[in-house]
């Protein structure tokens, strides 16, 4: 049985594997790893806090990578493991700090180069490792057992059982010949290997067994000889508060976090039988307080960081910004339980200021969101009732109605902000409600147009008739006259239109008998003036009285008295030529009568006082 060896080599491997690990985002930083080289097989042990990571397979796969770029070193003649210049097996086991079994494993076979073909051997190399030969059947189920496939779900992963969390010292490696893996053989010894295959296979998991009861008490950290966790754990939360001393962001914060808990992780894992654990302990009273005010930090950052993204692409509906304005309300909550002698309380200050003023804009987005859904929805209310208003509208107050209820529809539109939800499908209900607020409009103005033309009319009518009453038929015909063109500009389709129509004839004959009798009025008018004129030019002549038909003349007493006085004078007396003027006296007013007759086309009577008809004119 060979001894267990720790050469530079194996360290100088260690120290790049795990630097190869930590350059790759695998979530399970920092990593410590341990290699083991016994029997022509090449263990590696990857341990690191929780929790489990999520890239097993790349993990494994890394290491492989790394084992084939590190092979070329073995070529040397003077590698101080010379064993590894041939084909060696690796066992790759993936742990979690402070748990006794592995939780991943992984075996693949690689082929070292000679110095003098080193290209093809890593040809060769890269083909192993994609396919590794099985010895037989039973050693390929067994390995199927033990690999852990990412693909598949955590039930149908296979745990390994492999050794506790350790440091991989080559004194924490006891003897264990059941560690070895069968080397490939010739194709002679494949029938021993197959019957010798399950007995070594069982002294396989005995020793696997033994090897990891030996293992667990010894591998605790700090149990015997140097603590150099205590002085990890220092750098690792040294280097947290250095890290949040500068520019902080929030990946920044997230290193921090992740140092600071890692250090926590190292000093709990110090058992209490350690002689460090007192000082362990002291630093934890100083640590955990600053990690629980980092944990509440970094939560609040998570809840900003998770709302802000809820507010990405808006428009939101209300309910969307309900959750924003609650998850900025949380964040804010948790941000403001980190205390005040706290490092990163100013910094947490800062950003609940930052929080207030992104929830205060949220409140705003709220209230708006929800007004403008509210007079979404007052505006399609009001326009399914101006609908049926103007469906039945007739009068100008049902006009006037109906206009007055697409005016609100048409506000509660316009009163909808951009940024809104409900912005989009306000704008195309307002061009959609836009032509039918213009149609009420013009109606409601046609109506009130018909109804003012129509009642202006009809007043007209009544005070031509009032006029008529007291024969002043020159007023009465000029009202007529308005009231019927007002009467005939009510417009069609309107509500007085047929009314206004039904009034015509009656306007029309209306003003026309007014004009008959303003032509009549006017007619006896001229002749009273001509009478007035005639039967007092100098003394009283005549009286007179004036009908539509006839115009009755009476001579006065006196009058004829003095021309039969002023005749028989002047017969007496022989005067001839007072004779001759009282004959043309006569005459001339025989001229005057017939020729008022004449004019005004009227029959003239003239009587004697004793109303005797002695003459009658009429017109030509």
């Amino acid at each position: 049985m060979e001894t267990a060896t720790r050469p530079t080599t194996l360290e100088t491997l260690e120290d790049r594997l795990q630097k190869r690990l930590n350059s790759e985002s695998l979530q399970i930083v920092p990593l410590q790893v341990r290699c083991l080289f016994r029997d022509e097989t090449l263990t590696i042990l990857v341990e690191h806090p929780e929790p489990v990571t999520p890239y097993k397979k790349r993990t494994f796969n890394l290491i492989e990578a790394t084992l084939k770029d590190w092979k070329t070193d073995l070529v040397d003649p003077d590698s101080q493991v010379p064993e590894l210049a041939g084909g060696y097996r690796v066992l790759m086991y993936l742990r979690v700090l402070g748990q006794e079994q592995p939780y991943a494993f992984h075996t693949v076979t690689i082929s070292t180069p000679s110095s003098e073909n080193a290209e093809e051997a890593v040809a060769e190399t890269d083909a192993a490792s994609t396919d590794a030969p099985v010895v037989n059947e039973e050693m390929a189920e067994l390995e199927e057992l033990l690999k852990l496939d990412d693909e598949e779900d955590s039930s149908n992963e296979t745990t390994a059982v492999e050794p506790e969390k350790t440091n991989f010292h080559s004194s924490y490696f006891p003897e264990n010949d059941e560690l070895e893996t069968a080397g490939e053989e010739d194709e002679e010894n494949e029938i021993s290997q197959t019957n010798w295959l399950p007995i070594i296979l069982a002294g396989l998991g005995i020793g696997l067994v033994f090897f990891l009861t030996s293992l667990s008490f010894l591998n605790r950290p700090c149990v015997v000889g140097k603590c150099e966790v205590l002085g990890v754990a220092k750098q690792l939360a040294d280097g947290s508060e250095e890290i949040l001393q500068g520019p902080t962001s929030g990946q920044a914060i997230l290193n921090a976090q992740k140092h600071l808990d890692r250090a926590i992780d190292i000093l709990q894992a110090i058992p209490s039988w350690s002689r460090h654990h007192s000082e362990a302990a002291n630093l934890l009273q100083v640590y955990q307080p600053r990690s629980e005010n980092l944990d509440r930090l970094v939560l609040g950052l998570q809840a900003g960081a998770k709302t802000a993204y809820l507010t990405q692409n808006p428009p939101l509906p209300a309910a969307k910004w309900e959750e924003v304005q609650t998850g900025w309300r949380e964040a804010i909550a948790l941000l403001e339980e980190v205390s005040p002698e706290s490092d990163f309380y100013d910094f947490a200050r800062t950003k609940v200021e930052e929080y207030q003023e992104n929830l205060a804009v949220i409140n705003r987005r709220l209230q708006q969101e929800k007004e403008a859904t509210v007079n979404l929805e007052a505006a399609k209310n009001a326009a399914e009732i101006a609908e049926v208003r103007q469906g039945v509208a007739q009068t100008l107050a049902n006009w006037q109605l109906v206009y007055s209820t697409w005016q609100t529809v048409q506000e509660r539109l316009a009163a909808i902000p951009q940024g809104t939800t409900v912005y989009e499908e306000a704008q195309q209900l307002q061009k959609l409600y836009s032509p039918k607020l213009a149609k009420a409009r013009d109606r409601q103005t046609q109506e009130q147009f018909g109804d003012n033309t129509y009642n202006q009319g009809v007043r007209l009518g009544e005070l031509a008739q009032e006029a008529e009453k007291n024969g002043q038929w020159a007023v009465a015909s000029e009202r007529w006259r308005n009231g019927l063109a007002y009467i005939q500009q009510v417009p069609n389709n309107t509500f007085y239109h047929s009314k206004a129509q039904s009034l015509i004839p009656t306007y029309s004959a209306a003003y026309k008998n007014a004009q008959a009798q303003l032509r009549i009025a006017l007619k006896l008018q001229q002749i009273k003036e001509d009478l007035e004129r005639i039967c007092s030019a100098t003394s009283s002549i005549c009286n007179y009285t004036i009908t539509n038909n006839v115009v009755k003349v009476s001579l006065s007493s006196s009058y004829m008295q003095k021309l039969r006085q002023t005749a028989i004078n002047a017969q007496t007396k022989g005067d001839y030529q007072t004779q001759v003027n009282l004959f043309n006296h006569v005459k001339s007013l025989e001229v005057a009568l017939e020729a008022i007759s004449n004019k005004s086309g009227t029959r003239v009577e003239v009587y004697t006082p004793d109303n005797v008809l002695i003459q009658t004119y009429l017109p030509d």
